[in-house]
């Protein structure tokens, strides 16, 4: 599972599980709540079309800030330059498609 591996690898799922932990919860609920928060950030990012930046990272670092440690300034930080459709642009998100209104044949 690749919770799992989250959970001891990424600061922000293995706070999340310790504070369940720490609040009495069983293990395994613990580790099924991080999955439902993991797959709930990655759905997110894939209908948003905007990277993930977790909490403490916006508090940390609010929008604006200049000083990023170990973060390149690709364009993609809040207030940077973004399409007209208010996406980012940058080829690892393209600016989607306008949808046909054309069906497909009916077999």
């Amino acid at each position: 599972m690749p919770i799992l591996t989250a959970i001891g690898h990424n600061p922000w799922q293995r706070t999340y599980y310790q504070r369940l932990i720490a609040r009495g919860k069983p293990p395994k609920l613990a580790i099924v709540a991080s999955m439902r928060k993991l797959v709930t950030a990655i759905y997110s990012v894939a209908k948003s079309r905007t990277p993930f930046v977790s909490r403490d990272a916006r508090e940390a670092f609010p929008p604006g800030s200049k000083s990023r440690p170990g973060v390149k300034d690709s364009g993609m930080t809040a207030g940077g330059p973004s399409s007209p459709e208010g996406y980012p642009s940058s080829p690892d998100f393209p600016t989607p498609r306008a949808r046909s209104t054309r069906r497909p044949p009916i077999l």
